[in-house]
């Protein structure tokens, strides 16, 4: 994009990336946004603080993101929001060279797909919740104060996690990973849920539980 835009009915995005660069699209309540396989929708500059907001004034019931479609929030702002509203595929946050703090505006980011967390960006989740039905990159800054994280696929960690006091669960219906670049990683607490079968690489540091097992199994290496 070059310019603002305003779309009054439709918006497929059926091949490709979408690009807004530092400008914002805007949308109607009774047109539909969607995003196809293999897609995506890029959000702002990593040079430039401007607030670029998820497409605005699609409603939730009209819009569709396909769970290998991927949403990138990179403005180089700290008022950069992800909107919950929506169920998203895969998201990116982040790109740029300083820090930013995206926020949620409820109390769940859902994905279908993976979240990855770039170098060099924070991600706050305060009290919300993340609901990943794949994979967690971070490598930047991930944290909590009491909100839970689910994750469905394989947890990186090559960046600072804090887990504040809410509930990390790995529910996974195969074997999943916990990688990290660090020698241990801290939780309050823990849980390996259905059938997920977790191996991690590093120390578990637990604080409030010891372990809480539900179907599934756990090998540290």
């Amino acid at each position: 994009m070059t310019n603002a835009i305003t779309v009054s009915k439709n918006l497929t995005i059926s091949k490709g990336v979408f690009d807004c660069q530092n400008y914002q699209l805007t949308g109607n309540t009774s047109g539909t946004l969607s995003l196809a396989s293999g897609t995506g929708l890029v959000l702002g500059l990593p040079s430039s603080s401007t607030n670029i907001s998820f497409p605005t004034n699609f409603t939730n019931a009209h819009t569709s993101l396909n769970s290998n479609s991927t949403v990138v929030f990179q403005a180089n702002t700290t008022s950069q929001s992800i909107p919950v509203t929506r169920t998203y595929g895969n998201v990116v946050v982040g790109g740029g060279s300083l820090t930013k703090t995206p926020s949620v505006t409820t109390t769940a980011l859902t994905l279908n797909g993976n979240l990855t967390v770039c170098t060099s960006t924070t991600l706050s989740m305060t009290t919300d919740s993340i609901k990943l039905t794949g994979s967690l990159i971070n490598n930047g800054t991930l944290s909590f104060t009491t909100g839970p994280l689910f994750v469905g696929g394989n947890f990186t960690n090559n960046g600072t996690f804090t887990c504040g006091t809410g509930t990390v669960t790995f529910n996974g219906s195969g074997a999943q990973s916990l990688i990290s670049a660090n020698s241990a990683e801290t939780f309050q607490n823990l849980t390996v849920n259905g059938t997920s079968n977790l191996t991690t690489n590093c120390h578990l540091n637990i604080n409030a539980i010891n372990y809480v097992q539900s179907g599934g199994t756990m090998t540290v290496q």
